[in-house]
């Protein structure tokens, strides 16, 4: 399976029922969309794929409330505004 990334920090964590991996994959293009990816944990298959906005760095999936959140990459330009990939 071939999951692009632009980060070297990208994570991949587990569901908390132990029986998916959830991970994010870069945009193939410039002004492309990145992805959460939802993979069975034996064999690696996709089970859902959703775009969001950017690429996802850093993903989370919260026990308790069951909720998936992701950090997507940030930098600052020279002027000190904070500003999205």
């Amino acid at each position: 399976m071939d999951t692009p990334t632009l980060y070297p920090n990208t994570n991949a964590v587990f569901s908390p029922d132990d029986k998916y991996v959830i991970t994010g994959a870069s945009a193939t293009a410039k002004s492309g969309r990145g992805k959460l990816l939802f993979l069975q944990k034996n064999d690696l298959e996709v089970v859902k794929m959703l775009e969001v906005g950017a690429t996802p760095v850093r993903v989370f999936w919260h026990s308790k409330i069951n909720q998936v959140s992701h950090v997507m990459p940030f930098f600052a330009v020279a002027d000190g505004v904070a500003d999205g990939v």
